[in-house]
């Protein structure tokens, strides 16, 4: 069950920390800024496994989300909701810049990653 983030309809860019090993690697890990638009976690495309930060991923160490409609990172007690792709800025700024791997470019119809 993938969780359907919603977006205006344009082209969105998500910067990610690499392949998800939990899901062997069908999906990106991207930087997702939290609904509270102060808290990054890392987010699969793929199968909404969540890390809360590039530490956690490092050390396959996932936490839980929480069912909808709260989708809350249970490890930080906030929630994914209302939240969107953090900006390359946002993830240089929380001090994750060596994390990022790579970007990845896809074309939004209404609705979230797809």
């Amino acid at each position: 069950m993938a969780i359907h983030r919603y977006h205006h309809p344009m082209d969105g860019l998500m910067i990610h920390a690499g392949a998800c090993d939990f899901c062997d690697h069908q999906g990106w890990l991207g930087f997702y800024l939290c609904g509270d638009q102060e808290t990054i976690v890392l987010l699969c495309d793929e199968c909404d496994t969540v890390y809360s930060s590039p530490l956690d991923k490092n050390r396959g160490n996932p936490t839980r989300l929480s069912d909808a409609p709260e989708y809350r990172v249970e490890a930080l007690n906030v929630s994914i909701a209302g939240g969107r792709d953090a900006t390359r800025a946002e993830v240089a700024a929380k001090g994750w810049g060596a994390y990022v791997e790579g970007e990845y470019a896809y074309h939004v119809k209404g609705r979230g990653r797809p």
